[in-house]
């Protein structure tokens, strides 16, 4: 495959420093432009983004990456697996890229591929379901670690214990089980965090800082905060919409949940429970909160409950992508080219342009629904 640019599969959320840098490592040592495969306003924990697509995908803009495509609700919401797996379908078939980069605290290639083809074995699967009936106490990743621990070793095992190591593992399966042409880079994790002398800092350090109204925010960002201010989904705004989830899964019954996706085998009888005795949506989470449920899954399980996510929905690729951002330069201008004539996804910008799909137009109304329900609540 002719080198095209380089996909990062991405939430911004906000775009911060550590971001900046992935991108001028990529364009420095690989020579390739970005094309960012962004979450919109819902984000894979299940939670509502810092601030609004469009104003993220801007800062990415303005911060070195050509093109900024959606991954669209609900498929930027699914589990690890599915993410990914949304993501690459993207990247692979918008015909603008010949890489994929993430973060990686291994960045070791072949052992993030080596655990990528052991989780995909038929047997291996079978052994791991096995275990897990076994063991309903433990947690479905810590039995996966230890699996992996007993098949290649401890150091391979570690790579399943750090979220960006996690994430990368699913970005590599998919590609696998695609068979994709895409050449998978892993960008070093190495600056540790120090809130006193560094200029790195997670996502969700940054977001607490700006609740807490904490002016040293600032450095971590390539920009002023200020400038995206408008479009922060504030704590008050987060506050309204948890309120309106909430109010909505009082009126649910465990029949008209069932097929929801996250949900089944009586977690329905659970949510519906935990949301009844409750005040409110996080009293709820913490009512559902065992070692079986991560934090996320719970979240997931309010929001698609709430928007009606099915399990019929949750097998689906996503039919579509669109623009949220995008450089003035040649570049991106080449690679909208590139995109035009080799594409086998619609890239939209209005409905118009998914009209003639229906699955594609069917996805593209759920997403835009979802949005403007948000913005009602």
């Amino acid at each position: 495959m002719q080198n095209k640019a380089c996909a990062i599969i991405c939430e911004y959320n906000p775009f911060h420093n550590g971001h900046k840098y992935q991108i001028e490592y990529i364009k420095e040592n690989y020579g390739l432009p970005c094309v960012c495969i962004m979450s919109g306003n819902f984000v894979q924990r299940g939670e509502i983004a810092f601030a609004d697509k469009y104003a993220r995908a801007k800062k990415a803009v303005e911060n070195g990456a050509q093109i900024v495509l959606e991954l669209p609700f609900p498929y930027c919401c699914m589990t690890a697996e599915k993410f990914a797996m949304s993501g690459v379908e993207i990247a692979e078939k918008c015909g603008m890229c010949s890489h994929i980069a993430f973060g990686s605290e291994c960045a070791d290639i072949e052992k993030i591929k080596a655990v990528a083809v052991l989780l995909l074995d038929a047997d291996f699967k079978k052994e791991l379901e096995r275990s897990r009936k076994e063991n309903p106490e433990k947690s479905f990743a810590s039995l996966r670690c230890d699996a992996v621990r007993e098949k290649l070793g401890e150091e391979y095992a570690k790579i399943l214990e750090n979220p960006n190591d996690i994430l990368a593992v699913e970005y590599v399966k998919a590609i696998v089980k695609k068979k994709s042409a895409l050449v998978p880079i892993a960008v070093k994790r190495t600056v540790r965090f120090d809130e006193e002398r560094g200029e790195f800092a997670p996502s969700s350090f940054i977001r607490l800082k700006f609740y807490e109204k904490d002016e040293k925010n600032g450095k971590y960002l390539p920009y002023n905060i200020s400038e995206i201010k408008k479009d922060i989904f504030g704590k008050e705004k987060i506050n309204e919409f948890t309120k309106n989830v909430h109010i909505s899964l009082l009126r649910e019954t465990p029949e008209r949940l069932k097929n929801i996706s996250e949900l089944g085998g009586g977690l329905e009888y659970a949510l519906i429970c935990a949301v009844k005795n409750s005040e409110n949506i996080g009293e709820a989470l913490e009512k559902l909160r065992c070692k079986t449920l991560t934090n996320a899954k719970i979240r997931r399980m309010f929001l698609f409950s709430f928007f009606g996510v099915t399990k019929e929905m949750e097998k689906e690729m996503p039919e579509y992508t669109s623009v949220l951002a995008m450089s003035e330069s040649k570049c991106a201008a080449d690679l909208m080219r590139k995109a035009r004539k080799e594409k086998r996804i619609i890239i939209a910008q209005k409905a118009g342009a998914v009209r003639k799909n229906k699955k594609a137009y069917e996805q593209y109304k759920f997403c835009e629904n979802a949005e403007k329900i948000l913005k009602l609540c």
